[in-house]
């Protein structure tokens, strides 16, 4: 978006101000020398001009009392106007629409307060003059021009008049273009604020095909950072250095006013991303083509979440015969005699479909997350029943200690299935940790202030490798042989959406600390 006058600092302003003079000054000095315009006092008061705004711009460069530069640059030029207009004929003068240039340059500069004050000031300035003349306490260059009184006054408050109406109008303009150019910013930024919200590529292009525009999505998948300015490079440059990367076909936006495909893009790293497309004209108010637009989207999102479903749908199918295999299994261990070898083959297949059966639910749980229903119940008794499943777990061993005595019972505002849910993965996730044996502590702390629980599990485990640290709460990432790594993933995914937060750390000398914080 190209920047406007308004949009400019006022340091950028007064710089273009001056140079406005100076060409000004410079007009005027080639128009008197055509002329032979022979009154030297005029060609003094040009040299004064070049001089002032040399030190304009030393003064400037120093960068002290922007503000008062403006207004001080503005007054003198009221000054230096005056003085043209005594020594080009006063009353008569042709430079007197001259006065209107300081006073929009207040109003566009300064503020409409200051365009008003330039305008009484210049009145001020311009009458004294007038008057001086017409009393003869200056000499007048004509002096025919002041024998009539009447027409005198007449011009004297026209002029006046003029300016004081044209700095109300400036007054009013810059005002309006201001407020309208706030408006414009903030109405792009908020448009802006959802193009780059929103996860989808956009981008926009002009009739030869040279970007205008990028929304973040689309820089992040061509692994362009945010300061890059690829504007005014071609869109199909946005595109890899690959030699398998499909590419749109723009040409086709000349037969067509909207066109949609599927292609593969390969990003660095040669990964493959599956990107579905619609591209369209956009038209100038006459009719003309200005350019096109193209909004994409990643389809392997749409995919992996269609394989979910499935995936999910498949579990729910396995667990029903596997309950009725599990069942009948136990059915038969109970009914037939079996040998010390057959009871422990149907040992084995008890613990493997157990196994399979905790999997298939873990699945489910973290593929169908349950709406919460919250109530306040004490987090002791919460915490209570979650060491009571670990304790009848198969993995658990009485070589594992697991001490739970604290003195606070804080209430919060929970779903008690799914914090229990919680709390027993990160209790079963610490039992697994200790296959030799070992404590798990729990303890809570209140904090009153923040109106918050602090729960800590804390064992004995061999830590957590530093390359692990970031991937623990990662859905089907696993340490363990047999591990899913679903269990930390649902207890994350519990606890943030209870609003809270989950950490973990290694202790000082054996085991891990892991950590979760509940508002109140």
């Amino acid at each position: 978006m190209k920047q406007s006058f308004f949009d400019l600092g006022i340091e950028r302003k007064l710089k273009l101000l001056m140079a406005g003079r100076l060409i000004m000054a410079t007009a005027m000095l080639g128009g008197a020398v055509l002329t032979a315009f022979a009154r030297p006092n005029f060609y003094y008061l040009i040299a004064s001009i070049y001089l002032v705004t040399i030190l304009y711009f030393w003064a400037l460069k120093r960068g002290r009392a922007i503000f008062f530069q403006g207004y001080s640059q503005i007054v003198i030029d009221g000054i230096f106007l005056t003085g043209l207009i005594h020594w080009t004929g006063g009353i008569d003068s042709p430079f007197i629409f001259l006065y209107i240039f300081p006073i929009i340059s207040a109003a566009v500069i300064i503020s409409s307060r200051a365009c008003i004050t330039i305008a009484i000031v210049s009145s001020v300035f311009y009458t004294i003059v007038v008057k001086l003349e017409a009393y003869e306490i200056i000499r007048p260059f004509n002096p025919a021009s002041y024998l009539d009184p009447g027409l005198v006054t007449y011009l004297l408050f026209l002029h006046v008049s003029m300016m004081i109406v044209i700095s109300l109008l400036s007054s009013y303009l810059s005002e309006s273009l201001k407020r309208k150019g706030v408006e414009l910013k903030e109405l792009k930024s908020f448009t802006d604020e959802i193009l780059n919200n929103i996860p989808n590529g956009v981008i926009a292009f002009d009739s030869l095909n040279r970007v205008t525009y990028l929304n973040k999505f689309a820089r992040k998948t061509f692994g362009l950072s945010p300061g890059k300015d690829v504007k005014g490079s071609s869109i199909l440059d946005l595109w890899p250095a690959n030699d398998k990367n499909e590419k749109i076909n723009f040409q086709h936006l000349r037969h067509r006013p909207v066109v949609e495909g599927e292609i593969t893009l390969y990003l660095d790293g040669n990964k493959k991303m599956p990107v579905r497309y619609v591209s369209s004209r956009l038209y100038y108010e006459n009719g003309r083509i200005k350019g096109g637009v193209v909004i994409f989207h990643d389809l392997s999102r749409e995919r992996l979440s269609a394989i979910g479903e499935m995936a999910a749908e498949l579990a729910h199918e396995i667990r029903n015969p596997l309950a009725a295999l599990s069942g009948s299994l136990e059915v038969l261990r109970e009914d037939m005699p079996l040998s010390r070898e057959n009871e422990e083959v149907m040992e084995l297949i008890m613990k493997e479909a157990e196994c399979l059966n905790t999997i298939v639910n873990d699945f489910l749980c973290f593929s169908r997350p349950r709406e919460l229903h919250l109530i306040t119940c004490p987090l002791r008794k919460v915490i209570e029943e979650a060491i009571g499943l670990v304790r009848n777990h198969p993995h658990f061993s009485d070589r594992i200690k697991i001490h739970f005595n604290n003195n606070i019972n804080p209430r919060i505002n929970i779903d008690l299935n799914e914090m229990r849910q919680a709390f027993f993965n990160l209790c079963l996730n610490a039992v697994e940790a200790m296959p030799t044996g070992g404590n798990l502590s729990i303890k809570m702390e209140e904090e009153t202030e923040a109106h918050a629980a602090k729960i800590y599990f804390i064992d004995d485990g061999p830590g957590i490798r530093q390359r692990d640290r970031g991937h623990l709460f990662e859905p089907f990432y696993t340490t363990k042989e047999r591990g899913v790594g679903l269990g930390l993933a649902i207890s994350s995914r519990i606890v943030k959406n209870h609003g809270g937060d989950i950490s973990v750390t290694n202790n000082p000398v054996r085991g891990t600390t892991f950590v979760i914080t509940l508002p109140g």
